[in-house]
């Protein structure tokens, strides 16, 4: 078992604390066979387990329920963050503790503490996580702890499985701006421009705008890690399915910060699913019977049989009444008839 310091280390990129940015025991260097994301499983022993993320979701693999209506407490209300610009991301911690609590969605619920982003090099790829091996070129994740736990340390000291929540979502690029992340990336530039690369008391309007309709869509649930070293298995992970649009200039904005020793592609690779469930919470989901089979039209089952059995009893007494061989034979055409009558 980890010391309580060593998790609290490993916490410290999870809860918008400004730590790490000097760090060189790990980075996002493919090539890097000492401390790249190769390596991480030798240097943090819980990124080399068997319940890790990001990873592919793959729809026809998960297991389908009906979605369940979220309960987005202060997601629809103007909100005060500080921004870090931390070389590999930029994170957004929120100032007022408690003061945005997601619920419903059969989450459980549970405080947002920060969020921040992933991306890559170039437009093709950079999210973490993939939905059908497809790649996209941004992802954000709004980190939570659970609201019984009194801190984000005490969350991540408990190592219990679902200890944090990361309700992420993905974009695509679009032709023309996303007004609605202007300010998000006005935030990007303000910390990036102070000394401290960090900047408090920044407004940030409802993070539902920023969301757009992505999230009133499917979403997938299943258990995870944080995708940073020590990738601690205590993330209950929630990933949306439609992605929020972004231009590629706005994606320039993004990408501009100093080069850094953490390299330029942000994102860990995928990691095998294995035995976890994975669950798609449908929109449109339809119950089905036992034995997998959808709740038939009863009506036109029932209109298709009236008229197979109706055509095929008149069928039936048509040939047996008037058309067989033997009715007629023996009635009017066998031989013994006619020779007993006039034939003797």
């Amino acid at each position: 078992m980890q010391s309580q310091g060593a998790l609290l280390v490993v916490s410290l990129y999870m809860v918008a604390v400004a730590f790490g940015e000097s760090d060189s025991t790990w980075n996002y260097i493919r090539s890097d066979a000492m401390f790249g994301p190769s390596a991480w499983g030798m240097n943090f022993p819980e990124c080399a387990l068997d319940r890790n993320s990001p990873i592919d979701i793959v729809t026809e693999d998960a297991v389908r329920q009906e979605a369940q209506r979220w309960t987005l407490t202060g997601w629809d209300s103007p909100t005060t963050w500080t921004v870090y610009d931390k070389n590999y991301t930029m994170e957004f911690g929120l100032n007022a503790a408690g003061s945005i609590r997601t619920s419903g969605g059969d989450l459980g619920n549970y405080d947002m503490i920060q969020f921040h982003f992933h991306w890559g090099s170039s437009n093709t790829a950079g999210g973490e996580h993939t939905l059908n091996g497809a790649e996209f070129p941004l992802e954000v994740h709004f980190v939570h702890k659970r609201s019984d736990f009194a801190t984000i340390g005490a969350a991540v000291e408990s190592e219990e499985d679902d200890a944090l929540a990361a309700v992420g979502f993905f974009f695509t690029i679009q032709a023309e701006d996303n007004v609605e992340l202007n300010t998000m990336l006005a935030g990007v530039n303000a910390a990036r421009n102070t000394g401290t690369f960090e900047t408090s008391g920044f407004n940030l309007n409802a993070l539902d705008d920023f969301t757009g309709d992505a999230i009133n869509g499917n979403f997938y649930r299943y258990y995870g890690g944080l995708t940073t070293p020590g990738c601690n298995q205590i993330v209950k992970w929630t990933v949306f399915e439609t992605p929020i649009g972004i231009s590629a200039a706005q994606m320039t904005t993004l990408r501009s910060g100093t080069p850094n020793s953490y390299g330029t592609e942000y994102y860990r690779p995928v990691q095998a699913v294995g035995s976890r469930l994975v669950v798609l919470y449908d929109t449109n989901y339809q119950p089905f019977r036992r034995g997998g089979r959808r709740r038939p039209n009863r009506g036109g089952r029932r209109n298709r049989n009236r008229n197979r059995n109706r055509n095929g009893r008149r069928n039936r007494f048509n040939r047996n009444r008037f058309n067989r061989n033997r009715f007629n034979r023996n009635r009017f055409n066998r031989n013994r008839f006619n020779r007993n009558r006039f034939g003797q």
